[in-house]
């Protein structure tokens, strides 16, 4: 994997991550929030990315079709991983807000924790503080992902 460097401006934009995800132990919350936050960097990633981007409107698109549309600007192998945790993280984002099986949900919140901790950080044995340390690494990935994009 590359070498990322933390510099002031990238260690600000990480930032905007924990300013908007909620401190109270809100797994809902901060999966919604968290979710709008990563489709924010995603739109950044593609409108960085095209030759003109004043032509796309991120508005006609969803998550799901903006995730592929990304991924499939980023010739970068070391990023797979990154695009698989946002695919999972829509999967849980859409279990919170369109089904009612709490079992699937669950299903799906142990589907992201678990391919993500056993990627890119040691869990916690709090659930809030694992979903929450995901969702900021997700968005920290994406802002790396950026800043490389650009120079």
């Amino acid at each position: 994997m590359t070498r990322r460097i933390l510099t002031r401006e990238r260690l600000l934009e990480i930032f905007e991550c924990y300013e908007h995800l909620p401190e109270a132990e809100n797994i809902e919350v901060t999966i919604l929030k968290g979710h709008l936050l990563v489709e924010g960097r995603l739109v950044e990633y593609i409108q960085k990315r095209l030759g003109n981007p004043d032509a796309f409107d991120p508005d006609r698109f969803q998550f799901s079709q903006l995730l592929i549309i990304a991924h499939s600007l980023c010739n970068a192998e070391e990023y797979d991983d990154l695009w698989t945790s946002i695919q999972k993280l829509n999967t849980l984002r859409n279990r919170l807000s369109h089904e009612l099986d709490q079992s699937r949900f669950d299903q799906a919140l142990q589907g992201l924790l678990g391919f993500h901790t056993s990627r890119f950080f040691q869990g916690h044995e709090d659930e809030y503080r694992n979903i929450h340390s995901c969702i900021v690494s997700i968005y920290s990935s994406l802002v790396h992902l950026i800043a490389e994009t650009t120079g």
